[in-house]
């Protein structure tokens, strides 16, 4: 197997984390992200993406909003109530609306099925936007 090199960036230390309740989508995303050299973690639903981040600090969050457990809307809510500085939430779903990107805090809303440019395109944008703020 033929593993292209690495090149040093910003991107290398940068974290994104990915909560989408469907394993595929999760698998692809973090795919995408960490072949452009991005550390990934995962979760599930809102609930344990909520206890993952008492042990990680992620520059970009990537938020489904239809989750069993914790949708994406509830998890926002908690999320806010973490000390700064918070990563900057993307919303992505079937069913991403205005609303629901203002309600949620998110800096993007992005519809499923998801172009993958568009989505890392976004986490670069707003992960560097985080880390210079």
């Amino acid at each position: 197997m033929h593993h292209k090199p690495i090149v040093e960036s910003q991107v290398m230390s940068s974290m994104v984390m990915v909560i989408d309740d469907d394993e595929g989508v999760r698998s692809v995303i973090a795919a995408a992200l960490e072949d452009e050299g991005w550390r990934v973690t995962t979760a599930a639903n809102g609930r344990i993406a909520l206890d993952l981040l008492h042990q990680t600090r992620p520059d970009a969050i990537i938020l489904d909003l239809r989750m069993p457990v914790m949708d994406g809307l509830a998890f926002a809510r908690h999320y806010r109530e973490f000390p700064g500085p918070r990563a900057p939430l993307i919303l992505v779903s079937a069913t991403v609306t205005h609303a629901a990107v203002a309600a949620s805090g998110a800096v993007a809303g992005l519809r499923k099925p998801i172009d993958l440019g568009v989505l890392l395109d976004a986490v670069r944008e707003h992960a560097a936007a985080a880390e210079s703020a």
